[in-house]
């Protein structure tokens, strides 16, 4: 009998783990939306204080940040292509890591393709579009998270505990 009983309990465990885990995959997409939109924010501030390049800014931010993920991958990139290929294989590999989705990847990669195409007041509007949109995606991640992240956890331990029922 308690050999059932532990392993109930084991069940409702795991079900309860699986929708922390959803919802901690939720709670990282939103501090990494926040993390990248930090990132333009300072390309945008070199670009008009300094009027550097694309590629020096990034080899300049990630000096700065050498703890931002972002910025340390841009970087290793930055070296053997255009800054608008190096951010798109840098979000790439820390795609499952950020836990971003398609249209997260979509989104970021038309705002920064614009980037290099325009002059230095184009890439100004265009990086504050850019804030804009993020400032967007991020309050509905936010909201996202706020409501999908208690229904994940909730329906994990309803899931565990209704096949523990099930299968005793």
């Amino acid at each position: 009998m308690t050999i059932r009983i532990l392993a109930a309990l084991l069940i409702i465990s795991c079900g309860g783990l699986l929708g922390f885990e959803f919802r901690r995959k939720t709670f990282v997409r939103v501090k990494s939306l926040v993390m990248i939109r930090d990132y333009l924010k300072n390309v945008k501030s070199c670009i008009s204080h300094t009027g550097m390049s694309l590629e020096d800014i990034a080899v300049r931010l990630d000096e700065r940040n050498s703890s931002d993920n972002i910025s340390l991958k841009i970087r290793e990139y930055i070296q053997h292509e255009p800054f608008y290929y190096s951010f798109l294989h840098a979000l790439g590999d820390t795609r499952r890591a950020f836990c971003l989705t398609d249209s997260d990847i979509d989104l970021m990669a038309s705002l920064v393709k614009q980037l290099g195409c325009y002059d230095l007041d184009e890439a100004l509007s265009c990086l504050s579009y850019a804030d804009e949109q993020l400032s967007f995606l991020i309050s509905d991640a936010e909201r996202k998270c706020e409501t999908e992240g208690k229904i994940d956890l909730t329906l994990g331990i309803s899931v565990g505990a209704i096949a523990a029922l099930i299968l005793f």
